[in-house]
């Protein structure tokens, strides 16, 4: 009698973790990823990124790196960050994390800090909420200097 009962507890248990395993599953991927745009045509065009995602209402968000150029050529290349992803077409990943989708995103586009966040976009730690169709643009100008990045580090680390 006691090997059926530890069998019904097996099966039940195994059962609650399915049903557990498959709406965490769900529920962290049910909104989506960011999808962005990337794209420059080398010399002639600024380089700039389109920013997309349905459920939160952004749509062809986007920002224009003013008097930058890329080593190469992107044609409209589009990625969706719904893994780490460690290489993008230009700038560099900073941060991110995928865990509940969209989750955050942070970039180094040639000097200025760019953050996806479900709330808001950042853009060299000025916060601008997301609007349909809107156009920024960043120009060198407008990057952060060393100190700055310097700081954001140190604030980081100090709240750990």
């Amino acid at each position: 009698m006691k090997r059926k009962e530890v069998i019904v507890v097996f099966l039940a248990s195994l059962l609650i973790y399915g049903i557990g395993y498959y709406w965490i599953e769900h529920q962290r991927t049910k909104n989506g990823p960011w999808q962005v745009t990337f794209s420059s045509n080398g010399s002639n065009d600024d380089p700039f990124i389109m920013i997309n995602h349905d459920s939160l209402g952004v749509n062809n968000t986007k920002i224009f790196f003013r008097g930058e150029t890329t080593s190469q050529p992107v044609d409209s290349v589009i990625i969706s960050f719904e893994n780490q992803q460690d290489e993008i077409p230009f700038g560099k990943v900073l941060f991110q994390d995928p865990t509940f989708l969209p989750g955050t995103a942070a970039f180094d586009f040639f000097g200025h800090e760019v953050e996806l966040l479900p709330r808001v976009l950042t853009l060299n730690r000025i916060e601008y909420p997301w609007k349909p169709d809107s156009v920024h643009q960043l120009s060198k100008e407008d990057k952060m200097t060393e100190k700055e990045k310097s700081t954001r580090k140190r604030d980081k680390t100090s709240n750990r």
